[in-house]
C-alpha cells in the first residue's frame, strides 16, 4: 500500500482488492461495473457500482465503491447505500485510499457502520470477526449487532475524549472540573470550525493548519482568533464574550493531534452522543462535577417508565449534564424512526424535517449552574441540538439574562427530574409564587408544584424525590398537592447509594411518576371553588369532595428496588436486576378496574399494585412492603405503646455550675456506655454546659432516633443511675410486665431493624420518633416470665461482661507493674 495512489482506480486495485483478499473474499467471485437500477426522486436510474461481490448462490454479499484521494468518502455514503439496497447486498464498502467505511444494511432501512478508520489501521482479524458475528445474525437479533456495533465505536470515540481530559490535566496541571471546562471549549472550536468547513469546502482548523501556524510563530493568534469566532457562534453557551480558552500552546497541540481524523458532525448522532456520555459518566463522579450527573442506569429506567408520542415536548427542569433530554430525545427518535412516512407527509413535511423539529422546539432544559448548563448544551449538541437549554433558576420563570423561559404552566407533555435536594430557596419573589412555601422552602418540594403546574393535564412526570416527601409528618402537605392535581401513576424505592457515584454518599430516595388529572377536573374544581367563595354552601363542598373521589378509584404500582444494576461501589452487577423487572411489571400491569374488593395485586415479594384508598397518610412504598411482610407473620403481636413509658426529665447543668456530670453515650456494639477518655463528656463542670440534658435511670433504654436502624440502643447500667445523655436521645422505660431485656434482643434482631428503619422518616438521615417507636408491634410471648431461652442466653451475655470488667481490671494493674 505504500505505491502511489492519485486515481479511483489506484484505490480501486491496490488498496480495497488487497484490504478484500485479505478477508477471505476469492477474486473469482468479484463483478466489476455491475449495473444497479434505484429510486432517485420520481424516477427510475441506472448506474454502475464498482465492484459487486457475490456468494456461491449468486447473491450479491458486498458493494464496493472506491473514490480519488481527494474526495471525502463520507459525501458518497448515500450512493453506496442506493447501490446496496438495490442489490438487496448485506454490506458495502468505500474507501479513498486514506479510510474506509464497512456499511452493515439491515432490517426496517437501518445502516450502520461497522467499521470507520484509516487504512494503514485496518485490523484484518477484527473485521472478519464483525463480519461472522453479523452473518449470523437473524433479522430479529439485527439490532442487537447494530447496538454492539455502535457500543463499539462510542467506546472508542470515548476513549479519545477521555485521553484529552487526561492531557489537559498532565499538561496544565488542572484540576479534573478545570479540565473538563477547557476541554468543552476546544471541542467547541472544532464543532464551530467544522461548520465552516461545511458551508465553504475550506478547513481552517486542524493540526495540520496548527503546524502551519506554529512555523510562522503565529499558533497564538490562530487559537485566539479561532476560539473568539467560536464565542459569537455560541452565544447561549459562551455568554462571557471576554472569556479566554484557559490552555497552554502544548496542550492544544497534543488534543489537535488526538482528534486529527475525526469528522465531530459526520460521525452517527449515536455514536458521538453515546461516546459523550460514556465520558460524562467516567468522569463526572464525585464531588465537583458529580452532583449534576444522575446515573445513566436511572436515567435509562426512568425514560422507558414514560409512553412517550411522537410529538411530546418533553422538559427537564434541573437539568445537569442533560441525561433525562437525550434519553427523551432517543426515545422520540425511535418512535419517528418506525413512523411510516406517509404519515409526515399529511402534514406536509418529511420525516427529516420533522427530526429538525423536534431538535429544536421539543427537547427543553434548565440549570442554575453555568458548567452544568454549558455541559448540557454540549450533550445536546453532540445528539443534534442544543439551542433550548438554558441557564436560570428552573424555580424561576425566566433565565439569568432575565429572559421569559418559551414555556407556560399546561404546557408540557413529559417532566423527567432529578432536582437537587436538602437546599433552600431564599428568593421571596419566587416563593410568593408557590402554594408549597408555606409548608417548606425546600426546593425538592418546590420543583414538584412547579413541574406539575408546568405539565399539560394527563401530562407525564417522572422525578427523583427524597423519601422525606412520601412519609415525613411535616411534608404532608407536598403530598396533598400531589393528590390533589394527580393520579400516582408509580412510587419506585432506590438503594441509599444509588447515588453515590454523583458525590452523595447515602441518601434515601425514590421515584415518583405521576399523570397530571385531565383538564374537566380542573374547570369544575375552578366552577366549585368559585361558588364556595360567594357562599359557604355544604352541598357545594360535597360536590368538590365526590369530583375528587371520582378520580381516586385507581391502583399505584409500588416497586422495591434492592439490584439496580451496579453495586455501592459502582461496580456493574450484570444479569437481569430489579429494574428491569419493575418496567416488565409496570408495562404489563393488568387491568384491576373491574375487580371487586382487590386491593393488593402481588407480583413478587418486593413489587405490588395497591388501591389508592389503602394509601393514606405515607406514600413510600417501603412502607407498604414492609407491612404486607409483617402481616404475614405468624406470631402474635401487641402495640408497644402499651408497655412503655417515656423519660423526658431535663436538667440544667448550669444551675450547679460547680458539680461535675458525666454525659452517657449510644454505641451500636457496646449499647450504653461511658468513654471516659472524653474530655466533652467525662466528669464536666456543669458550668461548662450550654443547655439541658436529659437524666437516666439504671434499666432505663435509651437509643439515637438517627442510628436506631443500626442498632444504635442500650439498657442504662446500674452504675450510670441519675446519669445524663443528649437531649436529641430517646429515653423510655418498660412496664406492664415487659422486660427490658427482652425488648433490647427484640430491636437488636435483624427484622426489627429493618421494621425501625421502614418506619423511620427522613432522606439523609432517618429519624426513628418516639411516635413510631410507639407504633412498633411486638410479639406477645416476650410478656411472658417463662422465655427461659432468652433469659438463659442474657444470663451468658452478663457473666461475660462482668469477666470482661474482671478481664479489663487486670490488664491495667499488669500493665501498671511494668510502669512502676
Amino acid at each position: 500500500m505504500s505505491e502511489k495512489i492519485v486515481s479511483e482506480s489506484d484505490v480501486e486495485y491496490k488498496v480495497i482488492t488487497p484490504i478484500l483478499t485479505q478477508l477471505g473474499y476469492d477474486t473469482d467471485y468479484f463483478r466489476y461495473k455491475v449495473p444497479v437500477t434505484f429510486s432517485q426522486g420520481h424516477e427510475k436510474v441506472t448506474k454502475e457500482a464498482d465492484v459487486v461481490i457475490y456468494d456461491e448462490y449468486n447473491e450479491p454479499v458486498l458493494v464496493v465503491e472506491s473514490k480519488k484521494p481527494t474526495k471525502k468518502i463520507e459525501d458518497y455514503i448515500e450512493q453506496l447505500d442506493s447501490y446496496a439496497y438495490g442489490l438487496k447486498s448485506k454490506y458495502g464498502f468505500i474507501s479513498n485510499g486514506k479510510k474506509f467505511i464497512l456499511r452493515a444494511y439491515l432490517a426496517g432501512n437501518k445502516r450502520i457502520n461497522l467499521v470507520k478508520d484509516r487504512v494503514e489501521n485496518i485490523d484484518i482479524d477484527s473485521i472478519k470477526e464483525i463480519l461472522t458475528d453479523s452473518s449470523k445474525m437473524e433479522k430479529s437479533e439485527e439490532e442487537a449487532i447494530s447496538k454492539k456495533m455502535i457500543d463499539r465505536q462510542s467506546d472508542d470515540f470515548a476513549k479519545v475524549l477521555k485521553k484529552i481530559h487526561q492531557d489537559i490535566r498532565n499538561i496544565d496541571k488542572l484540576d479534573p472540573t478545570g479540565a473538563f471546562d477547557a476541554w468543552s471549549k476546544l471541542l467547541f472550536m472544532k464543532i464551530h470550525e467544522e461548520k465552516y468547513t461545511k458551508r465553504t469546502g475550506n478547513v481552517r482548523f486542524s493540526y495540520e493548519k496548527f503546524v502551519e501556524q506554529k512555523e510562522v510563530d503565529r499558533e497564538k493568534t490562530f487559537i485566539e482568533n479561532t476560539f473568539n469566532e467560536t464565542k459569537e457562534s455560541f452565544p447561549k453557551v459562551f455568554e462571557d464574550q471576554n472569556e479566554s480558552i484557559g490552555l497552554s500552546i502544548e496542550a492544544i497541540e497534543r488534543i489537535l493531534k488526538r482528534l486529527d481524523g475525526f469528522n465531530i458532525l459526520d460521525l452517527p448522532f449515536d455514536i458521538k452522543g453515546k461516546a459523550f456520555e460514556i465520558f460524562l459518566s467516567s468522569t463526572f463522579r464525585g464531588k465537583g462535577l458529580g452532583q449534576f450527573f444522575t446515573p445513566r442506569k436511572i436515567v435509562n429506567f426512568m425514560v422507558k417508565l414514560v409512553d412517550f408520542k411522537i410529538d411530546d415536548v418533553v422538559l427537564d427542569p434541573a437539568c445537569g449534564t442533560g441525561g433525562f433530554l437525550i434519553g427523551a430525545f432517543n426515545k422520540i427518535m425511535d418512535i419517528i424512526d418506525k413512523t411510516p412516512k406517509s404519515y409526515f407527509s399529511q402534514f406536509n413535511t418529511t420525516k427529516e424535517a420533522y427530526i429538525e423539529t423536534i431538535k429544536k422546539n421539543n427537547i427543553l432544559g434548565i440549570d442554575a449552574e453555568p458548567r452544568a448548563a454549558k455541559t448540557a448544551k454540549m450533550n445536546m449538541i453532540m445528539w443534534g441540538d442544543g439551542e433550548r437549554v438554558y441557564r436560570g433558576n428552573g424555580l424561576d420563570n425566566k433565565t439569568k439574562s432575565n429572559i421569559e423561559y418559551p414555556f407556560e404552566e399546561n404546557g408540557i407533555d413529559v417532566i423527567l427530574a432529578n432536582p437537587p435536594f436538602g437546599s433552600k430557596e431564599e428568593n421571596d419573589d419566587i416563593l410568593n409564587k408557590y402554594e408549597l412555601s408555606d409548608v417548606k422552602n425546600l426546593t425538592e418540594c418546590l420543583f414538584i408544584e412547579k413541574s406539575i403546574k408546568y405539565l399539560r393535564p394527563e401530562g407525564t412526570l417522572a422525578i427523583v424525590i427524597p423519601d422525606s416527601i412520601l412519609g415525613s409528618k411535616s411534608l404532608k402537605g407536598v403530598r396533598d398537592f400531589i393528590e390533589e392535581n394527580t393520579i400516582i401513576k408509580a412510587i419506585i424505592s432506590l438503594p441509599n447509594y444509588t447515588f453515590r457515584q454523583s458525590g452523595v454518599q447515602t441518601i434515601n430516595s425514590s421515584i415518583l411518576v405521576v399523570e397530571k388529572l385531565p383538564e374537566d377536573y380542573f374547570k369544575e374544581k375552578e366552577r366549585l371553588e368559585d361558588e364556595l367563595k360567594k357562599v359557604q354552601d355544604k352541598k357545594i363542598k360535597d360536590e368538590l369532595k365526590k369530583l375528587k373521589d371520582n378520580f381516586n378509584d385507581y391502583y399505584i404500582y409500588m416497586g422495591v428496588a434492592e439490584n439496580i444494576g451496579y453495586d455501592s461501589k459502582g461496580k456493574s452487577i450484570p444479569g437481569e436486576n430489579d429494574l428491569d423487572r419493575i418496567l416488565k411489571y409496570y408495562k404489563g400491569k393488568p387491568n384491576l378496574d373491574n375487580e371487586e374488593d382487590v386491593f393488593r395485586y402481588q407480583f413478587d415479594s418486593n413489587n405490588f399494585l395497591i388501591h389508592k384508598s389503602k394509601v393514606s397518610n405515607r406514600f413510600d412504598s417501603r412502607y407498604y412492603w414492609f407491612l404486607d411482610i409483617l402481616n404475614n407473620k405468624d406470631f402474635s403481636r401487641v402495640p408497644l405503646k402499651e408497655y412503655i413509658k417515656v423519660r423526658s426529665v431535663r436538667i440544667d447543668p448550669t444551675d450547679k455550675p460547680e458539680e461535675l456530670f458525666s454525659i452517657l453515650s449510644v454505641t451500636n456494639s457496646h449499647g450504653v456506655i461511658l468513654d471516659e477518655d472524653d474530655p466533652k463528656k467525662f466528669e464536666v463542670y456543669g458550668s461548662e454546659f450550654n443547655q439541658k440534658y436529659k437524666k437516666v435511670k439504671a434499666g432505663d433504654i435509651v437509643y439515637n432516633p438517627y442510628r436506631i436502624n443500626v442498632g444504635s440502643i442500650g439498657i442504662v447500667p446500674d452504675e450510670y443511675d441519675d446519669y445524663l445523655v443528649s437531649p436529641a436521645y430517646n429515653v423510655f422505660e418498660t412496664k406492664n410486665g415487659l422486660n427490658n431485656e427482652y425488648l433490647l434482643s427484640i430491636f437488636k434482631h435483624p427484622f426489627y431493624k429493618l421494621y425501625i428503619d421502614v418506619l423511620a422518616t427522613g432522606s439523609i438521615r432517618k429519624n426513628f420518633s418516639l411516635k413510631y417507636l410507639k407504633q412498633l408491634q411486638i410479639p406477645d410471648a416476650f410478656l411472658k416470665e417463662d422465655v427461659e431461652d432468652i433469659m438463659e442466653v442474657f444470663k451468658e451475655i452478663k457473666k461475660i461482661q462482668d469477666q470482661l470488667k474482671i478481664k479489663k481490671e487486670k490488664l491495667k494493674y499488669v500493665v501498671g507493674d511494668y510502669l512502676n
